[in-house]
This record gives structure tokens, sequence and C-alpha cells, in this order.
């Protein structure tokens, strides 16, 4: 397998383990029908050894909620005395006891380790072990012994935090500029605030990671002496459960870690910071709890994520998110405010790119937590200008969209909740350096490096105005002023900036912010809360509303996140305004209450959700009954008593406008006790659990994406039919944010899985309106089967497009079909541009030079904001791409964009003559609004690679080494600017010297030709063809190494043609600067192979969603 292949495996492997999607193995045998466990399969072990949390909820829960709106900010001994319910927390812990279960307090969670059977003897529940697409994890499903408590009995956190999925590691990548630090200031106008002395003094940052980094202390150390910050005045690390830090190095958590401290501390360096450590095996209203307990910082950033699908299928409960919920109400009482990375996947990279249903992270889309997207940030001279990190979900971009679960506060509007609320660099092309373990710098990007960065802004706040708790309402009242910098381009699959605020309210002017906050920090509010949180469907919920202002009247309503489902009164008691309404339905509602135009707001937990264990989300390739098997459980976790029967809405995803509508209707009804072998496994279905089927034996057509849910209860399943696709485009130029323009030759692939060979057909659409299709046809390659092709971009209209891949295939008895999608954004030209080497583009090893290019609009406007690199690559090795070759980032500097480079001394290790001969050199990037440089490429069909169709310039590297100044003992194949041999004896082989001078030594010269020699006061020994043209230098005599270099002499010609059995390349004698073509190579630029190549080898992972295997 070539080196082009094994990237795409690695590539490719990283891409599905950020999502925790990577199948564990892949078969290639056709199976009989069987299905695959999702959620929850047999018991566990009795003796397995299990941990467990209970939540209990905040005694005057009321007053909670009232609180933390109000952004009143207590203690944590008053925060205790009021809402820790310690005698429920008492007795509990004595119950435990009794079953010889010992358990820890921690505010008001309680944590106890004991063997399976002990624990469901004692919560009378069941314990499920089960495996979903590689996640291995337990499960409590049950009916407690403890009111108004959650039971968070699921370790399902710990494998998909496993390691960080948020952060990008980009030190390989080659199409990049890296931001340095210190351009982060001016970016978010932090220097304004450094000024006036605003630098987190008396302030103190949180940061939650997991495992642990074991050299963070002297790494952050040495990121200050480095960028000359001072040195933090507190720097503690706590652990959070059983710690050993070592596991964070090869979990990648140390690099999150690294990062996290190091940009969270860049931006107020004179804050404390407070690192805690978790051990994953926790729940994280635990880990939480801990935090708010210590009460010691004023935010906390969270650069981690879990997807929501997880939630919808039933895995996670949402009693778990609602007992995180509580630790965030604790803790915003105390005036913490929480920062969570809303996701690198883009729209749909975490709902394995079916749909953006289900692909946001939690906490960032918990509505009591400041969510923080990514952007790109362009640098031009002392100027800043950033858009969306964009891109298509497969390759990586900034997850934004709606949340599946809570519907939008009011100051979003309505709908859904919208994530991100805020913005800052994450696109890991204009990544930063990151110091990590032995001081290697390792340059990174994600929503990892977003989220630090902007809890140090909000850190900074904190030192002026105190702690500010829960600030999404106070920021949003700021919205659409100079605090924000709009995004107003990019776009993340399906979402783009011209109908989704991809980036929220923008990134933050924290100078501005600092100056425009006191205008919201007391304005008209309205506290809303409940007496409880969750509620079973027709149970009353009363209401309770308190204003900062005097108003006569007001009025509630309850939004599902669709419509309002009721409306009611309040009445003022002479505290407080109540009212009633009766919770109807299932699933997270909101409750407003409004004053004129002041408006409050809580939410509520109602009804059921649905636990889905088939069908399985997977590929279903043919005509079967598909077994549909599904649990309820209550608001709070418990298990629903069961009804005889349900019924279960089968509906039909349409991805081209993202809608559903409704194919088939099952009935399903409690099952007998009865065993299913499932993949393998033997799976018990018990008297709680719903079983019917979802009959397509008889169909003669199917195909589609398909969801599965019940009327009136939480919860979805989903599954494909017929033939999972997945298409990818691919531009010439390959960094992000990823564009094509009309003229380009794109390649475009896409992966199927089915049982035969479709036919698929590419389309690209704009506004509803297809503008472009094209055939993908099927290739085989080293035994396997791909559908790729390059096209030629027509001249289509500019924007944003849906780019769809509809595949068929035929067999005996039934036509099966699929739909996949994608995005890009098609510019309106390629940029022009011209590229020059200084001083000459003749050059020796050693040699520092200079790229300096001219890209300009079609038009001639001059680009100022982008992303642009020159990729030197030597002819001689260009079928060794991946690490043969320099990469000049270019910054903008008066109308050209310029780069330095030093040409390499055999780095490569090619031969004796090191890195001698032709170099192509590439121009590559696009500008801030989506113009991509031309970069004509062709694909060998043959070979599975692009090539490139020409070359923005080149240079030739002479055989030898540039020394400036010698005064050794022996150098070979080099050309010395000045040579001094002073009391010591010399050998020079094989080397031109521009000026020696010889001084009470000898020196031997082998094959080596010397220009000048000065004053002769030693001894010189020519052997071989070296020769001495002895002139007395002056000033006016002295030849520069680039004269030199421009006047190569025959002879030196001639000495080099005897070499020509390492190059194969014939010494010319004036070297053109010109474009030129290049035939027979194997390479382009390697970002555009690291991209083509995960698609490349795609087929592989989709097997995580098949539920058969196939050859």
């Amino acid at each position: 397998m070539s080196l082009f292949k094994m990237v795409a495996i690695t590539l490719l492997f990283l891409t599905f383990s950020e999502a925790g999607l990577l199948a564990s193995s892949f078969s290639v045998q056709v199976q009989s029908p069987q299905m695959e466990v999702s959620n929850h399969g047999s018991r566990i072990s009795p003796n397995s050894y299990i941990t467990m949390s209970i939540v209990f909820q905040p005694k005057n829960l009321d007053l909670l909620q009232i609180l933390l709106e109000n952004h009143t900010v207590l203690n944590e001994s008053v925060v205790s005395k009021l809402f820790v319910p310690q005698e429920e927390i008492s007795s509990a812990i004595n119950y435990l006891r009794t079953y010889g279960i010992s358990a820890n307090q921690t505010l008001n969670v309680i944590t106890f380790s004991a063997k399976a059977s002990l624990i469901e003897k004692a919560l009378h529940g069941k314990v499920y072990e089960s495996n979903f697409h590689g996640v291995s994890y337990y499960q409590f499903l049950g009916d407690s012994p403890f009111q108004n408590a959650i039971v968070t009995g699921t370790n399902v956190t710990a494998s998909l935090l496993s390691k960080p999925i948020t952060v990008y590691n980009t030190t390989q990548l080659l199409a990049y500029n890296e931001i340095k630090p210190y351009q982060l200031y001016e970016a978010y106008n932090v220097t304004y605030l450094h000024s006036i002395g605003i630098n987190g003094e008396g302030t103190s940052i949180g940061i939650l990671d997991f495992y642990g980094d074991p050299y963070i202390q002297s790494q952050l150390k040495a990121f200050d002496s480095k960028y000359n910050i001072s040195n933090p005045p507190v720097f503690n690390v706590v652990p959070i459960g059983p710690y050993n830090p070592e596991s964070g190095v090869s979990s990648g958590w140390a690099l999150e870690i690294s990062l996290d401290v190091e940009y969270s501390h860049l931006i107020a360096p004179k804050a404390g910071i407070y690192l805690y450590v978790a051990n994953p095996n926790l729940s994280l209203p635990a880990i939480l709890a801990k935090i708010v307990q210590d009460d010691q910082v004023n935010v906390l950033s969270e650069s981690f994520g879990i997807p929501e699908i997880y939630v919808l299928l039933g895995m996670i409960p949402l009693s778990y998110i609602q007992s995180m919920e509580y630790e965030y109400w604790l803790g915003e009482v105390e005036g913490i405010t929480f920062l969570a990375a809303s996701g690198d996947a883009g729209g749909t990279g975490y709902n394995f790119y079916l749909s953006s249903q289900g692909n946001l992270l939690f906490p960032a889309s918990i509505p009591y937590v400041l969510s923080v997207g990514g952007t790109t940030l362009y640098v031009s001279g002392n100027n800043t200008l950033q858009t969306a990190w964009s891109g298509e979900s497969l390759f990586g971009a900034t997850t934004a969209g709606v949340s599946s679960i809570f519907p939008s506060p009011p100051y979003q509007g309505s709908g859904f909740l919208k994530v991100p609320d805020v913005a800052a660099l994450a696109n890991p092309y204009t990544g930063v350096p990151v110091l990590y373990y032995y001081n290697i710098s390792e340059m990174v990007g994600g929503t990892s490096v977003a989220t630090p960065l902007t809890a140090g802004i909000i850190d900074l706040m904190t030192e002026e105005y105190g702690k500010l708790g829960y600030i999404n309402p106070l920021l949003y009242q700021l919205k659409n002023t100079d605090v924000f910098g709009k995004v107003d381009f990019g776009y993340n699959t399906p979402l783009d900036a011209s109908n989704f605020n991809i980036d929220g309210l923008g990134y933050i002017n924290a100078g501005n912010l600092f100056t425009a906050l006191p205008s919201v920090l007391h304005g008209k509010e309205i506290m809303v809360s409940t007496y409880n949180t969750t509620f079973s469907d027709g149970e009353q919920v009363t209401v309770i509303a308190k204003s900062n202002f005097q108003t006569s009247a007001m009025v509630g309503e309850v939004y599902n996140g669709t419509s309002v489902i009721s409306h009611f009164n309040l009445h003022f008691n002479g505290t407080y305004w109540i009212g009633h309404f009766d919770a109807t339905g299932s699933g997270v509602y909101e409750i407003t209450v409004n004053s004129g135009s002041v408006t409050g707001f809580s939410y509520i937990t109602v009804g059921y959700q649905a636990v889905f264990i088939s069908p399985e989300v997977a590929i279903y390739p043919e005509p079967e009954n598909i077994p549909v098997i599904v649990e309820l459980t209550n608001a709070n976790g418990s298990v629903v008593t069961p009804f005889n029967s349900i019924n279960l809405d089968i509906m039909k995803y349409y991805p081209e406008n993202s809608s559903s509508i409704q194919v088939a209707q099952v009935g399903a009804s409690i099952s007998p006790i009865l065993n299913i072998t499932i993949f393998g496994e033997t799976f018990q279905l018990n008297s709680t659990l719903y079983l019917g089927y979802y009959n397509l034996s008889s169909y003669s057509k199917i195909g589609g994406i398909y969801e599965a849910m019940i009327p009136n209860v939480f919860g979805m399943d989903e599954f494909v039919e017929g033939i999972y696709v997945v298409p990818a485009v691919f531009p010439p130029v390959a960094t992000e944010p990823l564009v094509v323009s009309p003229g380009q030759n794109v390649t475009i692939e896409v992966a199927q899985e089915s049982l035969g060979s479709p036919n698929i057909t590419v389309s690209f659409i704009n506004n509803d309106k297809v503008m472009y299709s094209t055939p993908v046809n099927m290739i085989t390659y080293d035994g396997g089967d791909y559908y790729i092709a390059q096209v030629q971009m027509p001249d289509i209209p500019p924007g944003y497009y849906t780019v769809e891949a509809k595949a068929t295939c035929f067999s005996s008895n039934f036509t099966a079909s699929g739909v996949g999608f994608t995005q890009i954004y098609v510019a309106p030209q390629s940029l022009v541009q011209h590229v020059k080497v200084e001083p000459s583009n003749v050059l020796f090893e050693n040699d520092t030079a200079t790229i300096e290019a001219n890209i300009t609009y079609f038009n001639g406007t001059p680009v100022k904001f982008g992303t642009f690199d020159a990729i030197l690559v030597p002819q001689f090795l260009l079928t060794q791409v991946y690490q043969d070759q320099i990469v000049v980032p270019l910054h903008y500097d008066k109308g050209e964009w310029i780069g330095n480079f030093t040409v390499p001394v055999d780095a490569f290790q090619s031969s004796q003559f090191g890195s001698a001969g032709y170099w192509n050199v590439y121009l590559e990037g696009t500008s801030f609004n989506g113009f991509p440089t031309f970069s004509p490429s062709t694909l060998n069909v043959s070979e599975l690679e692009v090539l490139p169709i020409s070359v923005s310039s080149k240079i030739y590297v002479l055989p030898y080494i540039h020394i400036k100044e010698f005064k050794g003992n022996f150098t070979a194949y080099s050309y010395i600017s000045n040579a001094v041999i002073k009391n010591h004896n010399a050998t020079i082989v094989d080397s031109i010297v521009n000026n020696l001078t010889v001084i009470n030594g000898t020196v031997t010269l082998v094959n080596t030709n010397v220009t000048h020699l000065n004053d002769k006061l030693g001894n010189v020994h020519l052997v071989g063809l070296s020769s001495i043209n002895p002139i007395r230098l002056s000033s006016s005599h002295a030849n520069a190494p680039s004269k030199l270099q421009e006047n190569y002499t025959s002879n030196q010609e001639e000495n080099y043609t005897s070499h020509q059995a390492y190059t194969n390349t014939t010494m010319p004698t004036g070297v053109s600067t010109s474009q030129s073509s290049t035939s027979s190579t194997n390479i382009y630029i390697i970002p555009i192979i690291s991209l083509l190549v995960i698609a490349v080898m795609i087929i592989g992972a989709i097997a995580i969603l098949t539920k058969k295997k196939f050859s």
C-alpha cells in the first residue's frame, strides 16, 4: 500500500474516532439477517464493580432559579445551607450503608462504587451492559427508592470522553498560517484592557479536563518565558477522582490541557488558574459538584462535549441533562460563568453525516452554558478579520445548529436553542502554537482554542464588575453592537451564513464589552421558577415569577420549540406572581412569563423518554421485517409502568430541505419474556419492552434515511434503508474554507455501502434549483471499488451549494436507493497570482530566500486577508511527498505576500549531494471571502492520485552548503563566503570558496575553486580540479553569493555533470523562473492529498452503520 493510502487510514481513523463512532472491526462477508445491539443488551455481570451517582434536586428550587436569573452571587456556605437537601442526603447515605455500600457526598451529589448485584438490590433496578458502535457502557434502569433524586447510573460518558473531540492537532498540516499569541490580543481587543491594567488580577479561571498532564506546570512556565507573559499568581491542579496524569499523554488529553491552560492564561495573565482534572468514570454532575463546592473560580472552561444523538436514542436519559443543570444553577448562583466548546464536526459529523438532528454537543447546548463556536482568523499587518471556520462536516468545521432537546430562550427568538452563542479562533489552518511536553510546539485548532480564549475574556470582565454567573442574557442584550464582530461568511454543512448565525452573536471585542457591560448589568428582569423540574403528563405545574420593577400584570406561555401549547395568567400574592398550567406531552418545555417588553423564562422536563434498542443505527440494504424494540422511562429516569401497546411513526428524512414525512406506523406491544439473538448476542426481552415490526419484506423499492418516533414521547431512532451515501468535494486548493471556482478541476468522491454497484449522480443545488449534475462512476483500484471522478466546474452562479449524491441499485426483485449530501462554496472566480523568489531562483543549501507573491482578485484589487502558503517540493523526491517539502506561510506586507525560508541541508537524506536540484514552488490558499488560488490539477485514475498541471515557480538548489564564515578543519560540498584559516590546518573538498585567508596554516583544496585569495601568509595545496584566481580584495571587488550564483561558470557546470546519477537532471546554463508544466509526477500539494484520501478509504468506516456485513 502506498503512503497515499496509509495517510488515508490514519486520518480517517482520527475523523471517526473524534466523534466516538469508529467501527472496531469490519468484515466483508455477507451474513444472514441479524441485528446489532444498540442501546442496552444483556445484564451486566453481578460481580462487576461499578460506580454510580445520585443527584438530589436542590431544595428551595424556586429561590435558586430566581437568584441565578437575577445574577445574585452567594458564597458556598450560604449556597449549601440554602439549597443542599442535607437531611435527604444523609438518609440516603444511611440507607445505602445498610446494604454495605459506602457513599461519598459532594454538595448535592453522592457517589459510590459496589458490585452490580448489590446496587441493583439497593436501588430497585437493573444494570445493563451494551455496545453502541464501539462505545461500551453500562446503564441503570429502575425506580430508585429516593424521591427528588436522579440516579446517574451510566458510564457512557467515560467512553465518549476517552479522548478530546474539540481539538485539532495540525502540526503536520501544510496549508496554514500560524497565529502568534500576541496577534490574539489585537484580534479580540484585549490589548486595550491590558493597557488600563485589566489583566485578571484577583480573579481565577477554572478549567475542566480529564486524565491529566504530568508536565503542565513546567510547560506553562516555558510558555510564559517564550511569550514574555507573567506567571499566574496561583496555579493549582485539582484531581477529581483517581488521578494518573501519565494517561493524559496517551489519550490526547494532555495536549488539550496544555492548550486550555496556556490560552486562557494568555488572555488573563494575572488570574489564578484552577485546573480540575477529572476521572471520566465519574459522572459529569458529580464532577461539576466538586468544582461548585470548591467555589474558587470566576469562570469554568469546558472543552469537551457529548452529542445529543445519544440522548435522542435513549442511551443517555434526559434526567442526566437535568442533573447537570442543577449543578450549573448552583454554580451560577455562586457567580461562576460556564463556557463549553460547540464542537468541530460541522453540522452533521456527530450524527454519522445523516442529518443535523442530535448533532450538537452538550454541555454547549444547555441554555445555562455559554457555547463557543469557531472562526477563521486572518491577520494583515496590524489589522485582523474573522469569518466562520468553514468546511464539509467530513473534514471538520465549526459545529453550529439547533438543539434537539431545548427550545430556544426568548433572547434567541423562536424555534429550538441555537448554538453557538459566541465564537473565537478555531480553524486549524489558522491555528495557534501550543507548548507541549518536552517543550515541543504543536500547532492546534478546534473550538478547544476558542473556549479558553473566551473564558479568559469573560474573566477579565469579572475583575472590574465581579462574578457574572449566568451571562448569556446579558450578552444577548448587546446583540448587533460593536461588542461583537459579526461573522457574515462561512458554512458548516448544511448551514451557512446566509441563513443562520453560524457563529452566533459573533466574536467578542473585549474592550468594547468592558465598556458596554455596565449598561445591561442592572436592567429590568423577570425571574421565573418552579417548585419541581420534572413532571408527568397531565400533572399541574406551579410557576413562580418575580420582577425587579413595578408591573400590574404578567402572562405566561408554555413553548415546546415548535408551538405554544399553553397560556396562563399569573396573580400577585404580595411577594411573587403565581400561575398554573397542566403539563402535556413529553420533552423539555420552556416556560416564559411576560410583562410588557420584558420576558423571563425557565425549563421543565415533562412526560416520557423512549429508549430505543431497535432498529439499530445501521443500514438495512434489502426488504425485510425490521424489529422495533423500545422501552419508556419517566422524566426523572425511572421506568414507566407499561401500557398494553404503543404506536410508532416511521418518518422519511429528506436532507435536501431537512424535512421529515410520515410513511408508516408500527404497532408495538409488551413482549413476553424471551430471548432474541442479535448479531450473535443473546438479548432477553423483559416485561417493560415493547416489540413490533416494520414490514419491508414486500417492498419492491427501498431507500433513504428514516426516523422512528413515538407520538408525544421524547426521543428518536434512525436508520438507513437501501444505500448509505456520503459525498465529498475536494477542491484543488485544500485549505479551509473549502471553496471551488468555475474552471477549476474538482475531484468528487462518493462513499457508499450497498449490496451491489449502484449508479450515482451528484448534483450542485442552489436555492432549491439543480445548477449542475454529473455522474460519478465506479473504478477499481487495488482490489477495491471507488466512486470518484474529476470534473471541471462549470460557470455557475457563486454562492453556497448543497451537493447531493443519489444512488440507485437494481437487483432481481427490488430496487435500492440512497441519498447523501455535503456542502461547498462556489466562488465567482479564482485569484490571480504571480510568484518570484528573491534574491535569486538559484540557491545554495542553507541559503535564506524570500517568496514574494502578488495575489489579486480578477479585477486587479489586491488580496489583503487570506491564508496562503508557498510549498516547495524537490523534484527528485516527488514520489515521497508526505514529508519531503518546505511549507512557507505567507503574510501580507505592502502589496505582496511575503515568506522567508532556508534551503535545508540534506533534510531528506536523499544522497551525499543533499537537497540539490530543481524544486517546484506551488502557491495555494484562499482569500477571507472564499476566492481560491488558481491551482490546476488532474486526477490520475489509475493510481487514485491528484497530479499538478503547472507550478507557480521553480528554484534550483546547487549541490553546496552555504557557509558564511568557515574557521574549521574540514568541510565538503560547501559554498563558503569567507574562510579564515589561522594557526591551524584545514581540508576543503568539492567546494567553492569566495574569500580565503590563510595565516600561519596550511589549506588542502580537493576539487575546490577559490575565487579570491587574501594575502597568502600560509600554504595552499591544490588537489584534483582545484583552482585559484587570487586578487587582493577590497569592498569594491567582493562578489556577493547571489552574483556568483547567477554567473555559474562552465567549469563548475562540468564538475556538477559527474554527479548526475543521483538527480537524473541536466545542469542548465540558465535557469528559467517562469511558470512551467511538470510531467510524470506523483504529487499534488499535501493538503489536497490529506483531504482526498480521507474519503478514498471512507467505505471501510461506513461499516459503522452496517447492520449486515458486505463484500
